[in-house]
């Protein structure tokens, strides 16, 4: 009865390292549970500010495309009417050549007529 007394507190000692060990190990996961949980945490933070971050540059490059287009078409808008302007300015050109041909013509009619008059007196 003594040696089954002495194996059993051998084999309650073994059991009792055991479960020390298996507590030991438990916490261990426990910490290790706790780390990767707030590992968790702030990958899921960092992502959501990422992903907030993403959608203000998206917005940004939104803006900026518009603000592009509506440059392009101003700028459209100022060759065209530049265009238009150039054109206008040579054909006022033109007309004021004629007018200049027409008034010298005159011009000329009106010297030949005062010198008929001038001759006929």
């Amino acid at each position: 009865l003594h040696g089954q007394n002495e194996q059993l507190k051998l084999l309650c000692r073994d059991k009792d390292e055991q479960l020390s060990a298996s507590a030991a190990e438990i916490q261990r996961l426990q910490q290790d549970i706790n780390i990767v949980a707030q590992q968790n945490e702030q990958l899921r933070q960092s992502s959501h500010q990422a992903r907030e971050e993403c959608q203000r540059e998206m917005q940004r490059a939104r803006e900026a495309e518009a603000v592009a287009s509506e440059s392009e078409n101003t700028r459209d808008g100022i060759l065209a009417n530049y265009a238009r302007l150039t054109q206008e300015n040579v054909d006022l050109q033109g007309r004021m050549q004629a007018v200049a041909i027409e008034s010298e013509r005159m011009l000329a009619e009106f010297d030949a007529r005062q010198r008929d008059m001038a001759d006929m007196r």
